[in-house]
Formats: C-alpha cells, sequence, structure tokens
C-alpha cells in the first residue's frame, strides 16, 4: 500500500501526500501510513486508513469521465459509503488540523507542526470554529475556505454545486452506487444499470468493455456486486484496453495486486 503515496503525488497532490507521512498518523489515535487493506472499490485512492473501524480518508477519482475529484471519507463496515469531505487539498488540510485541535482539546506543539506541514495559515480561525462547532463537517462551513466549492458533508444539499448525488437527485451521469446514502435509490426514476445494486455487474462490465464503453465499464466495475478476484480480473482487462496512462496502470497494478488474493466482496 506504500506506492498509493506515490500515486497520489502522481496525480498532482503533492499536500495530500504530505499526509501520508507516519508522524501525522502518530498524531492521532488510530490513523494507520501506508493504509492498511481492508478492502474498497477501485475508485477510491486510499492517503490514510482507520484500522479501529476501519475506514478510509483518501483521493475519489473516475476515470474515463468527466468528474472533479474529491476528497471522500469511506466506512467499509458501512458496505463502503463515502461521504464528500473536501473538494480540494486546502480544504483538506484544513479539516486534519481542526480534528487535531479538537482530539488534543487546544492549539498544541503538534497542531502547529501539522499546520506548518500542510501549509495551513488560519490556526486562530480553525481553532475559533472548532470552539463552536467541534470537528462536525457541516461547522467547516464557517471556514473561509469553505465558502466556495462546499463539500457536500459540509453544506446544504440544496446550495451543493459538485456532482456527489444530493437527496432525490441523481445529477451527474457519471456516478457510481457507493456515493449514494443508503436507500436514496428507492424514490429515483431511470437509475442506470451501473448503480442498480440487483444488476449482474460481472455480465454488464463484460458487455460494456465488448461496445468499447470504457465509462460505463469503469463505473459498473465501482458498483455492488463484486467478488474482489472478479474485480481483479475485470480491472486487468480494463486496463488492457485503455489508452496509455502510466498512473491509472499504476493505480491498476495496486488494486490487483491486493483484490486478486482477498476474499470477500464488494
Amino acid at each position: 500500500m506504500k506506492r498509493y503515496s506515490e500515486l497520489v503525488s502522481n496525480l498532482g497532490y503533492s499536500t495530500a501526500r504530505n499526509i501520508t507521512n507516519e508522524k501525522v498518523a502518530s498524531l492521532f489515535e488510530s490513523y494507520e501510513v501506508p493504509p492498511g487493506w481492508y478492502g474498497f472499490p477501485p475508485a477510491l485512492v486510499p492517503i490514510i486508513s482507520d484500522g479501529s473501524l476501519p475506514s478510509y480518508i483518501g483521493l475519489w477519482k473516475h476515470w474515463f469521465v468527466q468528474r472533479e475529484v474529491s476528497f471522500v471519507t469511506m466506512s467499509v463496515s458501512d458496505d463502503y459509503r463515502i461521504s464528500e469531505i473536501a473538494r480540494n487539498e486546502e480544504q483538506l488540510s484544513q479539516i486534519f488540523v481542526a480534528n487535531l485541535i479538537v482530539l488534543q482539546d487546544e492549539v498544541t506543539e503538534d497542531a502547529t507542526w501539522l499546520a506548518k506541514h500542510l501549509g495551513v495559515e488560519n490556526v486562530d480561525e480553525i481553532d475559533g470554529v472548532t470552539m463552536t462547532s467541534g470537528d462536525d463537517p457541516e461547522g467547516f462551513s464557517a471556514l473561509s475556505s469553505f465558502k466556495r466549492n462546499a463539500p457536500l458533508s459540509s453544506c446544504d444539499p440544496a446550495d451543493y454545486d459538485g456532482e456527489f448525488p444530493t437527496p432525490n437527485r441523481i445529477g451527474s451521469e457519471y456516478q457510481c452506487y457507493f456515493e449514494y446514502a443508503e436507500d436514496s435509490l428507492d424514490d429515483l426514476l431511470d437509475v442506470p444499470e451501473w448503480i442498480n445494486p440487483n444488476s449482474d455487474k460481472p455480465r454488464l462490465f463484460d458487455r460494456f468493455l465488448d461496445e468499447s464503453r470504457l465509462d460505463y465499464a469503469w463505473l459498473t466495475l465501482n458498483g455492488t456486486g463484486w467478488r474482489y478476484a472478479d474485480a481483479a480480473a475485470a480491472l486487468d482487462r480494463l486496463r488492457k484496453s485503455a489508452p496509455a496512462d502510466g498512473n491509472f496502470q499504476m493505480m491498476a497494478d495496486i488494486w490487483i495486486s491486493f483484490a486478486s488474493e482477498y476474499d470477500g466482496g464488494y
């Protein structure tokens, strides 16, 4: 899993890579660097993991589609559901500083070091927000960096202008199952096949790959209904069909190396 840190950097997120640091992880109670493997769909590029839940914080990147890259939390124990927590590195860095201030109950030397390590300059503003709302994601909406491009977890869904689904709205064509809250699909019409939890994902994937619809094949691969070994074999076929892209190939290599030998499914 160490190679994910390099991938984060290759994708252009140098500040996020600074989080993949053993000292950063040691400041918190249960974070792990490099992240542990607890299973996750391949759209997640993990930055750090929490082995007590388990859960991840990482990049959420869809390949072959026009989608903004976001930072998310993923709960393995909650059927791999994700929550968008930041839409840029500035927001993500400030979340980490806020979480540490709350954990240590003040702006400690550790928090000051972390802020400097992540390039965060508004520690006083963050401290003031934590005094009011702790580390509640909704409270981060008071930070200046969250006034524009607010992530879904920190704003009213009615005001959200990103690409994740909101209640009673599919939104972007290019979404996948794990972006939806439990039961949120029940009242939606015309749910795409790759999102439908009851569709035969391996068969659907083969159909899209035969049609050279790499976008839909990718989204199908990130839907529920897979055994890890079957998903690893499918991703291997997808990378052999995809245009040359070193970062995609690297992601596939890492994920397949763990998933191909992992029991269970998602």
